[in-house]
């Protein structure tokens, strides 16, 4: 296959892709957190013992899930387009100042 492809095609296709990806990786997270949150009530509910420690793992995994989503699903745009800058100015080889495109 011959086809040629602008850059702008190129560089929205990049940003699809990525788009997927970073809301399957959470989708993942976001699963494995609440089986985890499952387990944990059902030993606490049950006869098992639960320390404070695996409450205070438990809301810092919590907060990760919410700080990945928030940066990597919810503003992926802006994160792929300064990476797609930086990658530019790199493969220019300039020293032309990395300008944002939001």
């Amino acid at each position: 296959m011959n086809a040629r492809i602008s850059l702008t095609d190129y560089e929205a296709a990049e940003r699809d892709l990525f788009r997927a990806q970073a809301r399957a990786i959470w989708r993942r997270h976001a699963l494995l957190f609440a089986a985890v949150l499952v387990v944990s009530i059902l030993v606490m509910v049950g006869p098992g013992s639960f320390s404070w420690l695996a409450f205070l793992a438990l809301s810092a995994w919590a907060v990760v899930l919410v700080v990945h989503h928030h940066g990597w699903v919810r503003h992926s745009d802006e994160r792929i387009r300064e990476q797609q800058g930086r990658i530019e100015w790199r493969a220019g080889g300039s020293n032309q100042q990395v300008v944002s495109r939001g």
